[in-house]
């Protein structure tokens, strides 16, 4: 590990807990640390790191980026904190009479994102991503012809995609958004983006390890799907249902990118229970 600033936990305040990391603010409330919760986990950090600092040279607004700090044996990276702000996930939870309020205004910034011009030589293409990660796969060897031809037939385009695109991670401020969260920002055709929210707001929206993360019960995920379908598609409700078959597929080929980024047990465990199956049923339809 390199000779990061060491970060003293005593000094700080906890203030949130994502699924890899633990968020902390210095007490003067200028400063705030995303710690990664494994140990040996620098390689993602760092990537998260010039990702952001990347990301902000695009123009899009987000917090300041410092620097990497540890503590222990447990590696994070600082951030300007913004304060009295609120994620849309919260506010949606905390005011759910003005769902469609923020769901529309969600909504206009993730088309606003989609239509940002990226930087090639920065980021890495969505398409090239989930082709590695596609070869990588384990246990879908038979279904990946069929799996490269749907990714070749994406749009290819090269305006940004946020990679975990979710109400958590876009943050409001008295009007003003900021996007936070960058570790997987690549460009390419945005029905990836949109399949990764499927997966949150309808596939998955019954775990309350998902109801946690956004800060909503399942019910109120749904709602918001429609209303976002809605606003970014102009999708009524029977065009929304037809539509989430199709991002069923989308969705299993993003699960699998696992197998590029972070290869081992937990990539083939994410492969085999819920990947394959869509990849299997999706493959018996089209042969």
């Amino acid at each position: 590990m390199e000779n990061y600033r060491e970060i003293n936990l005593n000094e700080w305040h906890a203030v949130g807990e994502g699924a890899i990391a633990t968020t902390y603010v210095s007490e003067d409330g200028e400063t705030l640390l995303k710690l990664n919760k494994m140990t040996a986990n620098e390689p993602m950090v760092l990537n998260e790191y010039n990702r952001s600092k990347n990301v902000a040279s695009l123009g899009i607004n987000t917090p300041a980026v410092y620097e990497v700090a540890k503590s222990g044996d447990k590696v994070g990276i600082l951030f300007q904190n913004i304060k009295h702000k609120k994620s849309y996930s919260r506010l949606i939870a905390d005011n759910p009479e003005k769902i469609e309020e923020y769901t529309k205004a969600f909504a206009a910034k993730c088309k606003e994102l989609h239509a940002t011009p990226c930087n090639t030589e920065l980021f890495e293409g969505r398409a090239d991503i989930l082709r590695k990660a596609i070869d990588r796969a384990k246990f879908i060897s038979k279904y990946k012809p069929e799996l490269y031809k749907l990714v070749d037939g994406m749009a290819d385009t090269t305006t940004c995609l946020h990679g975990d695109m979710q109400t958590g991670n876009l943050i409001d401020v008295d009007g003003t958004d900021y996007w936070i969260d960058f570790d997987k920002f690549s460009y390419g055709d945005p029905i990836i983006d949109i399949a990764h929210m499927y997966t949150i707001y309808v596939g998955m929206s019954w775990l309350f390890f998902i109801q946690n993360i956004v800060h909503m019960r399942k019910k109120l995920l749904n709602k918001f799907w429609y209303i976002f379908m809605k606003e970014y598609y102009g999708f009524n409700k029977e065009e929304t249902d037809e539509f989430n078959k199709k991002l069923k597929i989308y969705n299993a080929i993003e699960l699998l990118q696992k197998n590029y980024t972070h290869p081992g047990i937990y990539a083939d465990s994410i492969t085999l229970i819920l990947a394959r199956p869509k990849i299997k049923s999706y493959c018996k339809n089209e042969r």
